[in-house]
């Protein structure tokens, strides 16, 4: 069988190997994460990101692998606590064959928030004895922006949901069902 470039990559992670996850990545390389908007970029970054999924990970397996020219695919399952998901490694390699941008793309929401919970206590753990209590808010930044986006689309399909029962919407609190004092159903005078 003959190897192609993402060969190296799949063997890494699947032996959780964090060493070898570092070395194939480009100096240079980003890193599209399922669960924040605003790639990270470098390879220190990188590699110290992927380490800490492959621990989050439990029953990781790469399913399917398709590689044309400079782009390869890899398919996953995993589980989250008890939350299973699937995935899917895009990678681009760079004129060396290593790692240039690394895009990975999870599902269900279930199974990405699960793995945004868990990567965010590893942060927790692990940050605030290395970087204190600044390092760490700097850190987290991308997984509270995570949160604002997910009580978005709460917020948004209630608005939905409510729209087409003929409910005005007068803001947030109204959307999740709780009137100005915090409480749920009928309001007073309302």
């Amino acid at each position: 069988m003959t190897m192609v470039k993402s060969d190296r990559f799949r063997a890494a992670v699947e032996t959780k190997d964090v060493s070898a996850i570092g070395e194939v990545f480009a100096e240079d390389v980003t890193f599209k994460s399922p669960v924040v908007f605003k790639p990270y970029e470098g390879r220190e970054a990188v590699a110290m990101i992927l380490g800490a999924v492959v621990q989050v990970f439990e029953d990781f397996r790469y399913t399917d692998q398709v590689e044309t020219g400079d782009v390869a695919s890899l398919a996953f399952s995993a589980s989250v606590g008890d939350r299973e998901l699937d995935g899917i490694d895009l990678i681009r390699f760079d004129a060396d064959g290593k790692v240039h941008e690394l895009a990975v793309y999870v599902r269900p929401m279930s199974g990405v928030n699960a793995l945004a919970e868990a990567m965010g206590e590893i942060a927790r753990r692990h940050f605030r004895i290395v970087v204190g209590v600044e390092g760490l808010a700097l850190l987290l930044q991308p997984l509270a922006q995570v949160v604002v986006v997910a009580e978005r689309a709460v917020v948004h399909q209630a608005h939905v949901g409510r729209r087409r029962e003929g409910v005005r919407m007068l803001g947030g609190h109204r959307a999740l069902g709780l009137g100005e004092n915090g409480r749920y159903g009928k309001q007073e005078g309302r």
